[in-house]
């Protein structure tokens, strides 16, 4: 199964923890540049049509978490009913918590 999406979420920022190290989504006549800033999530569609690339960090270290998502009906129904059976079992055990304060 093959990514559709992608994204980076910056865990510090340029200019504070690190220097260089923007983000590139390489275009034939100038490269779009996305600053690293803590707490920004770059999410873009993954595939040759969105060639990217993490400059070269100069100074400092840089964290992020990168991750990628299958964004695919069958995938979609799995995670929904599985967030119905967690969601269900949450509310039972909320609600027996609950019913021995009262």
């Amino acid at each position: 199964m093959r990514a559709t999406r992608v994204a980076v979420l910056y865990l510090n920022s340029k200019g504070h923890s690190f220097q260089g190290g923007d983000f590139a989504f390489n275009d034939l006549d100038e490269d779009q540049l996305v600053e690293p800033v803590q707490g920004r999530c770059v999410l873009f569609p993954s595939g040759a049509y969105h060639l990217h690339q993490a400059r070269e960090v100069e100074s400092g270290s840089r964290f992020v978490l990168a991750m990628w998502f299958t964004l695919t009906q069958e995938r979609g129904e799995v995670i929904q009913s599985t967030l119905k059976a967690y969601l269900t079992e949450t509310a039972c055990v909320s609600s027996a918590a609950t019913e021995g304060t009262r």
